[in-house]
């Protein structure tokens, strides 16, 4: 027996909050379906774990296409869906060596500002000095914002 409770629309009972809501995230009658809960600006829209260190590779993604390594530390990010503008939000945190005292670095930068485009971001590995060109073990990436 189907529950009646939840309908997509002219039945009693809750409704799929539609995209619209989603990106307002003001209404309390609506429930979040799967299929939109990214639409809520709280919901990460994309993030990439991988490592610099003799290659760079994907640890586990989701929506990222690729990483091309542009030079020692420093990765361009491709987002399969582009943001809506450049106002979106990446939180960057990494590892550089899992076997020194030194191993959780969550100091790790934005190359440029002209880097960071829509559909793809530069992101760079710096020392605890905040000098650039450092290879992480592990480098993590989420982000937020409207698309």
């Amino acid at each position: 027996m189907a529950n009646s409770a939840f309908t997509t629309g002219g039945g009693s009972g809750a409704l799929a909050a539609t995209q619209a809501q989603m990106e307002a995230g003001t209404s309390t009658s609506t429930y979040v379906s799967p299929g939109r809960q990214q639409y809520h600006e709280s919901a990460a829209k994309a993030w990439v774990s991988f490592t610099t260190i003799t290659t760079t590779a994907i640890n586990g993604s989701y929506n990222v296409t690729s990483l091309t390594d542009i030079s020692a530390g420093a990765t361009t990010i491709t987002i399969a869906t582009d943001f809506s503008n450049t106002n979106y939000c990446p939180v960057i945190t990494g590892t550089r060596d899992a076997t020194s005292s030194s191993a959780l670095v969550p100091l790790t930068g934005i190359r440029t500002a002209a880097s960071k485009a829509v559909g793809a971001i530069d992101v760079i590995g710096v020392n605890s000095n905040f000098l650039p060109g450092v290879d992480y073990s592990e480098m993590n990436v989420v982000f937020f914002g409207d698309q």
